[in-house]
């Protein structure tokens, strides 16, 4: 009980900071429609991630693997994982990056991802989801950025949810305004919530943390995919995708915590 104790207090009183920090608790859309389901992406017969990893910077094995099933479980079809390739960016004195990387951006595919592992991004807090005009998708990784709340929770646990959010932006979640905010972020207690808050810290002493999708966007994700694959039919307020994707083209999802002072990075 000690130890439990000893977790959780500290751990609580962590989470009430980041709380008069960052604010209060995030609010569904309710009105306009965000970008709907990548149908395309679940319902491919293969969907291909091209993996990189610059100097060396990579999740923990347990953290990717059960990131990869975790993903592989909304799929329709199989997916493939290519690398991780590595790539050797000159840094500083300091250890930062000072050079930049060119990757093979591969098919201009909606069930295609790009994911770039950096040890470090100035522009990056955590992680990021882009897709470009073209139909080029990225997600990028800063493995210090992610680790800079090591001191509160284990290193594997911080990477489950990070790894999971950015791959739930690439497929859409939440799409649904019920449970949506205005930076196409989920407000139940779920793995693509935006932050912490005052909810957050309650559902993570009730509950603890939350590494994969809560049930209203799983229910997304499953009526998407067999609506696609004409297993049932959805009805949604949202156009199609394909109207969608140029109207959205370039979105970004940028998922930020604010620098945890003297703790770590300072942006």
């Amino acid at each position: 009980m000690r130890r439990l104790a000893g977790y959780v207090l500290p751990s609580s009183l962590a989470i009430a900071i980041q709380c008069l920090l960052t604010g209060c608790i995030c609010q569904p859309l309710g009105t306009d429609a965000l970008v709907p389901i990548n149908t395309v992406l679940l319902t491919s017969p293969v969907v291909t991630l091209d993996v990189y990893s610059i100097n060396g910077a990579f999740p923990p094995q347990e953290a990717w693997d059960e990131t990869l099933r975790r993903f592989k479980g909304c799929l329709s079809g199989q997916l493939v994982v290519q690398g991780p390739k590595e790539l050797t960016v000159p840094v500083d004195k300091d250890g930062r990056l000072t050079g930049s990387v060119t990757v093979d951006a591969g098919p201009r595919q909606l069930d295609h991802i790009a994911i770039l592992v950096c040890p470090e991004a100035a522009d990056l807090r955590r992680g990021e989801y882009r897709r470009y005009k073209d139909g080029f998708q990225l997600i990028r990784y800063d493995k210090e950025g992610v680790e800079e709340y090591a001191w509160l929770v284990s290193r594997e646990t911080l990477w489950k949810i990070v790894l999971l959010h950015e791959l739930g932006h690439a497929i859409g979640v939440p799409a649904d305004v019920s449970h949506a905010d205005e930076t196409g972020h989920c407000t139940n207690h779920c793995v693509m919530y935006r932050r912490p808050d005052a909810r957050s810290a309650l559902m993570f002493l009730a509950h603890g943390w939350n590494r994969d999708f809560c049930p209203a966007c799983k229910a997304e994700i499953e009526r998407a995919r067999l609506s696609a694959i004409g297993d049932a039919i959805l009805i949604s307020p949202f156009p199609s995708w394909e109207r969608r994707s140029s109207e959205d083209a370039g979105r970004i999802f940028p998922c930020a915590l604010p620098p945890c002072r003297g703790l770590g990075r300072q942006g």
